[in-house]
């Protein structure tokens, strides 16, 4: 009576091959990757801190971590420290982006472009996360909502903590708006905005808790970047709100569409 319903007697069924049982194995793990995206140009004394630390934290978790090094680098700080982190999920792409064509935008998505799991997070490399906050993704970020991990203090690094479904950051939103006039700042706040304003549901976690939580950085370090001291930060920042709220109101909530 066993064998009348194994599946070899079922009509029509045939046993998959070994690479077809490989590529259902790889959907199912896409399926519920996270990948954690970064960029970094120096930084490297931050994620000596909060890199391994990340790691540890996630470990046996399906999570991987996709680093952009943005060459060429201020000093072989981050390159050194880099050669000695020994672990699978951690995937280290590297870029030239001299100083006139970067902006934050564009590296970001750069980042991104790396992630080939479900959910794709945007992680600044001073940001310390851990389990709970995979949980909170995989339980709340769907092709219709997003995580936005902000604890609501503007000066603590978590502003731009946001998680999307990876199809969605892509398909939906376009992506962070690299055609925001200002290379630095606003770019988090416009997406979130504007995937607001495409009827995306937003599940801010402000429990540290849960978002984890950054380690300090100053503006005067964000803006070298891109080669602005604080007032220019502060520039592009008002620039680049200004430019968002416009594109909002004319209904443009699709980024980098080619005219």
């Amino acid at each position: 009576m066993r064998d009348a319903i194994m599946p070899k007697q079922i009509v029509g069924f045939r046993r998959p091959t070994a690479k077809e049982l490989q590529r259902a194995e790889e959907r199912h793990r896409q399926a519920r990757t996270i990948d954690f995206c970064t960029w970094a140009w120096g930084r490297a004394g931050q994620l000596a801190q909060a890199l391994p630390r990340n790691l540890a934290t996630t470990k046996g978790l399906p999570v991987e971590f996709h680093l952009l090094v943005v060459e060429p680098q201020p000093d072989g700080d981050l390159n050194a420290f880099l050669r000695t982190v020994r672990d699978r999920r951690l995937h280290v792409h590297r870029e030239e982006w001299p100083v006139e064509r970067r902006h934050f935008a564009r590296m970001y998505n750069a980042a991104h472009r790396y992630g080939t799991g479900r959910v794709v997070v945007t992680l600044d490399a001073d940001n310390i996360v851990g389990p709970k906050f995979c949980v909170a993704c995989w339980r709340l970020v769907t092709p219709t909502s997003f995580l936005w991990g902000f604890s609501g203090d503007w000066g603590d690094g978590t502003c731009g903590r946001l998680a999307f479904d990876r199809a969605t950051f892509w398909d939906a939103l376009g992506g962070y708006d690299q055609a925001l006039p200002g290379r630095v700042a606003y770019q988090d706040v416009d997406i979130v905005q504007r995937a607001k304003a495409l009827g995306l549901r937003c599940h801010r976690v402000a429990d540290r808790r849960i978002v984890g939580v950054a380690l300090p950085n100053g503006k005067d370090a964000t803006g070298a970047v891109v080669n602005l001291d604080v007032d220019g930060y502060r520039a592009a920042n008002a620039m680049n709100r200004q430019r968002s709220k416009a594109n909002l109101a004319a209904g443009r909530l699709v980024a980098n569409i080619e005219p």
